[in-house]
């Protein structure tokens, strides 16, 4: 799920009176973090056309518009067959995307929340810092 790490990055904390609350500034945070459905649209569709003719190695089309009919075309790998079943969907129907939780309730989370929260209260009698 790691690529450019923008998203990591943008996560932010804000300490309220008796809670953590953590945000993002990517428009896409929420429904990687919640999961959900969107709608496809016509830039996905080109994107979706553009990924699968990078994972087949740039197939070459016929004058017809039609790929190839050659060895290296039949041989699909499966991330290129499931870009190409997303860029066959019709405009306007919905992809689920699954929940893939990066904020939340986690014990690495909550044991950072509550030494951060005695840390900034002033309960410093562990001598832990901020370390997990």
């Amino acid at each position: 799920m790691l690529r450019s790490g923008k998203l990591r990055r943008s996560i932010r904390s804000k300490l309220t009176h008796n809670s953590i609350i953590f945000s993002s500034s990517m428009p896409y945070a929420a429904i990687h973090n919640e999961g959900g459905k969107i709608v496809v649209t016509e830039k996905m569709k080109r994107y979706f056309w553009a990924m699968y003719y990078k994972c087949t190695n740039a197939v070459k089309l016929t004058k017809t518009g039609k790929a190839s009919n050659n060895q290296r075309t039949r041989r699909l790998t499966e991330e290129a067959k499931q870009w190409r079943a997303m860029a066959l969907k019709k405009t306007g129907s919905k992809i689920k995307i699954p929940k893939r939780q990066f904020i939340g309730h986690h014990p690495d989370v909550d044991r950072f929340g509550k030494r951060f929260i005695s840390f900034v209260c002033g309960d410093r009698s562990t001598k832990t810092g901020l370390k997990l």
